[in-house]
């Protein structure tokens, strides 16, 4: 009986035996990252927490991912969508205030908050010395979500720079995906991945971290006005962008890092950009028509 009783309260504790989720990751939350690629990708990634699921013992949460994107290069749409399974490293857990990411094999530190400024831990599911280190801590409460957060230091891609990031106990990382953990080894860094969060939403609190709308982009080509309907000329440009064939026409600027440069209604009056005093480089210039879903998207280099 003694045993049984034993057996029971641990079963309920979960803690120890299950890995039992605190905050972290219940059923239902999502997180829209944007989806880049060199920059010439633009699109979402979305995970979305499935289901309880038990691995290696341990009770934990299936985690899938759905990404969409466009290709500014090749002018094409995409997609692609997969569930997490033991071999993928979407398969998570919280712990006494430890998250844990499986990787195929076993499980791995993604963020320990008990952690205090200088202490580190190996990134999941590296092969290389790629540490993450604590710079500073502290406790948030954002629209009804609330906790600790860590800022941390980490090597990002085949120069070895350094990168800063911050994660907030019960959201997750800011400036990149849980997708880091297979991607910045061995000089590995063209590849697309998710970055800068947008928003994150669960059961009890929701947050917008960017301007942007949680799942936006065009999501099928005939979405696009065709090009041949209006010219932005001349590409290359050093003083002046000029845009014709589009009416009563938004038209935003970003750079490359996706900050907003500039955001003005067009006609076919009104229809230059002076760009001369902006930083010589690549923008996106995003067109869309009033009171329509319409917009394209194009690159422009600045020289």
């Amino acid at each position: 009986m003694k045993q049984l009783l034993l057996i029971l309260l641990l079963f309920l504790s979960g803690n120890s035996v299950f890995g039992q989720n605190l905050g972290w990751a219940p059923i239902g939350a999502e997180w829209y990252y944007d989806y880049k690629d060199n920059w010439l990708i633009d699109g979402y990634s979305k995970y979305s927490v499935e289901k309880d699921t038990i691995v290696n013992g341990i009770n934990c949460r299936k985690i899938s991912v759905y990404s969409e994107w466009y290709n500014y290069e090749s002018e094409t749409i995409g997609s692609s969508s997969y569930p997490a399974t033991y071999y993928d490293p979407l398969i998570s857990y919280e712990a006494d205030s430890v998250i844990y990411l499986f990787n195929g094999n076993t499980f791995d530190t993604l963020m320990n908050f008990k952690a205090n400024p200088g202490d580190t831990w190996k990134a999941p599911g590296q092969y290389c010395e790629n540490y993450k280190t604590v710079l500073d801590t502290g406790s948030y409460n954002i629209n009804g979500c609330s906790g600790k957060w860590i800022s941390y230091e980490y090597m990002f891609d085949d120069f070895w720079t350094v990168s800063i990031d911050t994660f907030y106990q019960n959201i997750g990382s800011t400036n990149i995906g849980f997708e880091i953990v297979n991607y910045y080894c061995d000089g590995v860094a063209d590849i697309t991945i998710p970055t800068n969060l947008r928003c994150y939403s669960d059961n009890q609190c929701s947050v917008q971290f960017t301007e942007k709308e949680c799942d936006f982009r065009i999501s099928s080509v005939s979405q696009f006005p065709s090009e041949s309907t209006f010219l932005v000329y001349p590409n290359p440009a050093s003083s002046f962008i000029t845009i014709e064939g589009l009416e009563q026409t938004l038209v935003t600027l970003y750079d490359v890092t996706g900050k907003k440069i500039l955001s003005k209604m067009f006609s076919s009056e009104d229809n230059v950009i002076n760009v001369e005093h902006f930083t010589r480089g690549m923008y996106f210039i995003e067109l869309k028509k009033l009171n329509t879903s319409e917009k394209y998207i194009k690159r422009i280099i600045l020289d």
